[in-house]
């Protein structure tokens, strides 16, 4: 047996919209993706991901718009909790809890990251 919850769960993961497009929400979905690749382009975010492979961390530091970085967390994580949200299934209480954490301790991360 399937579990819906779980698979759009880590659609969602793997792309911020496909979760989305499983629960039959298609103009949230197609939004969602289209956010994605706009936000990851205009922050230059794979560049400074290819530049920090080759171990060029300066390069990757420098190249990255942070003002657009700043939105990927706010499309990824809400694209990650309403897709689990809409699934089918029941919705016991309390668990959204996992995903506000997240959230939390990513944000704090990203913040710590920028101050240095």
């Amino acid at each position: 047996m399937r579990n819906k919850k779980l698979e759009v769960l880590f659609w969602s993961i793997a792309f911020p919209g496909f979760g989305q497009l499983l629960n039959h929400q298609l103009v949230k979905g197609i939004a969602l993706i289209i956010l994605e690749v706009l936000i990851n382009v205009m922050s230059k975010f794979n560049q400074a991901i290819l530049y920090s492979f080759i171990g060029e961390i300066d390069k990757a530091i420098h190249i990255v718009d942070y003002q657009w970085l700043m939105f990927y967390p706010c499309i990824y994580f809400f694209g990650i909790w309403d897709a689990y949200k809409h699934a089918d299934g029941k919705n016991p209480s309390y668990e959204f809890l996992p995903f506000v954490f997240t959230a939390f301790f990513c944000h704090d991360r990203v913040n710590v990251f920028l101050s240095y």
